[in-house]
C-alpha cells in the first residue's frame, strides 16, 4: 500500500502512505503517512481533532482506489 493515497476515516484529511510499521505486542500495524493540505497549519488541524500527524493505526485509513 505503500504510495497508495488514502482517507483518514475520523477527520478526512487526505494523504500518501509512505512508510509501513508492522504490528507487534505493544503497537497495531500502522502506516506513516504525508498528509496533503493547500493551507498553513494543517498539522495542527489533524492535532486538534486527536489524530497524530504521521504515524497512524491502519484500521483508521481508507485506501482511496483512483480510477486510471
Amino acid at each position: 500500500m505503500i504510495g497508495s493515497k488514502c482517507r483518514h476515516k475520523t477527520t478526512g484529511h487526505i494523504g500518501k502512505i509512505t512508510l509501513e510499521l508492522k504490528a507487534n505486542k505493544s503497537f497495531p500495524a500502522q502506516w506513516g503517512i504525508y498528509w496533503f493540505g493547500g493551507c498553513e497549519g494543517y498539522a495542527e488541524q489533524i492535532k486538534e481533532k486527536g489524530v497524530q500527524y504521521f504515524w497512524q493505526d491502519q484500521d483508521n485509513i481508507e485506501i482511496i482506489k483512483e480510477k486510471l
